[in-house]
């Protein structure tokens, strides 16, 4: 089964897949296409199920809500996953590359992050 991981932010949303027990950074888009890029992902891997990084603090309600309308628009599952300090991780995994590159892989790295929480803590 194909799991995709997703980091919501304000600005940018991050993807990760896995199709068994690892997760891998996929792609990183602006926050205004995320229905349409999701959408399309899901469709062109076979995704089955999304686990939704659900930050605490003024974005979790939003995430909440987000969550909802791709249950609604895409027709699939929609996990909804701790994402607490991902994307510090996400920052400190990405520290030594370059440092424009590594800001634009921060959100698609934090969404490796938490599928890969995910897929651990349901293999334990």
């Amino acid at each position: 089964m194909v799991t995709m991981g997703v980091d919501y932010g304000e600005k940018n949303v991050g993807v990760a897949l896995s199709e068994g027990t690892l997760a891998q950074a996929l792609t990183q888009f602006p926050a205004r296409e995320a229905l349409v890029r999701l959408h399309f992902l899901c469709h062109q891997h076979g995704v089955r199920l999304i686990v939704l990084g659900l930050p605490e603090g003024r974005l979790h309600q939003k995430v909440i809500e987000f969550a909802k309308e791709l249950v609604e628009k895409l027709n699939i599952q929609v996990k909804l996953w701790d994402e607490t300090l991902s994307s510090y991780q996400a920052t400190e995994a990405l520290k030594l590359k370059q440092r424009k590159k590594a800001k634009q892989q921060v959100h698609q790295t934090a969404a490796a992050h938490i599928l890969q929480s995910y897929l651990d803590a349901k293999h334990d």
